[in-house]
């Protein structure tokens, strides 16, 4: 018997229309933390130590701090969470961040925000953070391994 399941989504009313997202992935992290693991290895590093005085117990504050010091890292995760991972088009998925990468900060605040809920209702926002900096943690190592070998 094939594995069916049913993502979970939610339909969002902007001003530019509706746009329906669902949670984002393993797969989907991992691309978002590929593109963006320096930037958003900086951001968590500063959210740890509180010196932003945002706390990863709050999505809402986490998301707002992202989509100020890391922009393009807030418009792909949007753009992931809107992309319907049957299409596998990563031209469409790129077009997709563009787009997303121009919607007005308050929009984009509230989509982030739908999309933390429906990643993360199951286990919670500070577990899925701890997550998202150990994979960063171990994307980062890697890149440094591989650029320390010799070629």
């Amino acid at each position: 018997m094939a594995l069916k399941y049913n993502h979970v989504t939610r339909t969002v009313d902007t001003p530019g229309g509706q746009i329906v997202l669902r949670g984002l992935n393993i797969q989907d992290i991992a691309g978002i933390v590929g593109r963006h693991s320096t930037d958003l290895n900086a951001l968590f590093a500063t959210i740890q130590s509180g010196a932003a005085g945002v706390s990863v117990e709050n999505f809402d504050a986490v998301a707002a701090f992202l989509l100020q010091t890391v922009p393009g890292a807030a418009a792909d995760i949007i753009a992931y969470a809107a992309f319907d991972p049957a299409k596998d088009d990563p031209a469409a998925l790129v077009e997709d961040a563009l787009t997303a990468f121009k919607i007005e900060a308050p929009v984009q605040l509230m989509l982030l925000e739908k999309i933390g809920e429906l990643t993360f209702a199951m286990v919670g926002v500070k577990k899925a953070l701890e997550i998202v900096v150990r994979m960063m943690q171990g994307t980062t190592s890697l890149v440094a391994e591989v650029q320390g070998q010799p070629r």
